[in-house]
């Protein structure tokens, strides 16, 4: 019996030394310092690659199939304004027979006319003086407008009744 022990305590023994030389990894120093000492350029891969790449884009350039793909059916410009005869244009007093840039016919235009700046915000409101998140819009009244201040209470200018 007690040689089944010592036979099984040696097979353990031999066994768990197998499993730990199988378990770790070899030794890679040696092989890292001589990975270390080459010379690796990798800007010339790429170098390279581009090279290629550039000789290929000569080949479809210089191939007599390829540049039937980048002919087109019609002219790439033309005048858009060919065959458009634009009507007398009579301009009232101030105003002047301009060319516009982009359209075939002239405009009259008065240059002493300034086109007021876009709306803006929400229809051309303020922010109310009185009263926290409150905008003010043009009230068009056609009496003179009651004005908001401390004693009345009043957001934004008010009509009339």
């Amino acid at each position: 019996m007690q040689s089944r022990v010592a036979a099984l305590v040696v097979a353990c023994a031999v066994g768990s030394s197998w499993a730990l030389s199988v378990i770790t990894a070899p030794d890679v120093e040696a092989h890292v310092k001589e990975e270390m000492q080459q010379n690796i350029q990798i800007h010339d891969t790429f170098q390279s690659q581009e090279e290629n790449d550039v000789r290929a884009e000569g080949l479809l350039k210089a191939s007599t199939d390829m540049s039937a793909l980048q002919t087109h059916a019609h002219a790439a410009i033309f005048d858009v304004c060919q065959g458009i005869t634009c009507g007398p244009l009579t301009c009232p007093g101030g105003f002047t027979a301009t060319s516009v840039e982009g359209h075939c016919c002239q405009y009259c235009v008065n240059p002493n006319i300034k086109l007021e700046s876009e709306v803006t915000g929400p229809t051309n409101g303020v922010d109310s003086t009185f009263c926290p998140n409150v905008r003010c819009f043009p009230t068009l009244c056609a009496k003179t407008e009651t004005m908001p201040n401390d004693a009345n209470g009043l957001c934004c200018p008010e009509c009339p009744a």
